[in-house]
């Protein structure tokens, strides 16, 4: 993909390259259903901002980071509503409900829905990032917003060293948390 493309051309160029996969990773951190809205603002960002795009990180990092900025505003907005909308009873706020009946069973008989319930969406991002993706610390820093694209050298030295510390805390956790 050529780095001085016109803004039409590279927003294109990186939909058809990347924005399959881009998609999966939407689906595995947030769910197909959440994927396909926080896909739409994704693809809205890169026709709105592919002129800025300077070229200091790959065009597949850059994605992912315009699809992590996205899926940070769906969350935002769908919090808003729910903050308008929600019923009391269903509201955060009121006591949680216990779970009984078939719902414990199917929780109980999960061991991959009690973990991806254990899990925020920034730590199932980081293990997608990072073990499905294959991105290198590095350019998980700069997805996850750690360092700026383009920073100097030792803010991305530390930015990394922050992330690779956070995905190692995360894999301990769920390796101590794995049934013997």
């Amino acid at each position: 993909m050529p780095e001085r493309a016109a803004p039409e051309t590279f927003a294109t160029s990186l939909l058809r390259e990347h924005g399959a996969e881009i998609f999966g990773f939407l689906a595995r951190a947030h769910g197909s259903g959440e994927a396909e809205e926080i896909y739409g603002l994704f693809v809205e960002a890169v026709l709105r901002s592919s002129a800025s795009y300077r070229g200091d990180a790959s065009p597949r990092t850059w994605g992912y980071l315009l699809a992590r900025s996205a899926a940070r505003r769906h969350a935002r907005r769908r919090a808003r509503a729910r903050a308008l909308f929600t019923p009391i009873a269903h509201h955060p706020s009121a006591l949680e409900r216990p779970v009984t009946g078939p719902e414990r069973e199917a929780i109980a008989g999960s061991e991959v829905a009690c973990l991806d319930r254990s899990l925020s969406p920034e730590e199932r991002e980081l293990l997608v990032l990072r073990l499905g993706r294959g991105f290198r610390f590095s350019e998980i820093a700069i997805i996850l917003g750690e360092v700026e694209d383009g920073a100097p050298g030792q803010e991305r030295v530390r930015a990394e060293a922050r992330v690779r510390k956070r995905f190692q805390e995360l894999r301990d956790r769920l390796r101590a948390a794995r049934p013997s």
